[in-house]
């Protein structure tokens, strides 16, 4: 899959009222996600982890026990671009779906 196009200050705007729970954080998307229990967490982290591979562009993250914390990037441009605007949705899905 290509890396997508980066986002210009006006479309990060636009995008954000479009992306529930993800804000910008030191030129990254970022969300917070909790869970009801680590398994839970870890269930979607596999799937994240799937979902991500298949799109050939990795998530950046961090978790401890029922919290999972994420960042998307896209480092080969420098910045936040329509193929982390993507996967930031497929990740809402994925949650809202669980």
């Amino acid at each position: 899959m290509k890396k997508g196009i980066l986002l210009s200050e006006e479309e990060l705007v636009r995008t954000l009222k479009e992306l529930k729970d993800w804000s910008i954080e030191e030129g990254k998307l970022k969300r917070e996600y909790v869970f009801g229990s680590f398994i839970e967490a870890f269930a979607f982290l596999a799937a994240a982890a799937i979902l991500s591979e298949s799109m050939n562009h990795h998530i950046e993250w961090y978790n401890l026990d029922r919290r999972l914390l994420v960042w998307l990037r896209t480092s080969d441009l420098g910045g936040i671009s329509t193929i982390d605007v993507l996967l930031a949705k497929k990740l809402n899905d994925l949650h809202k779906n669980r």
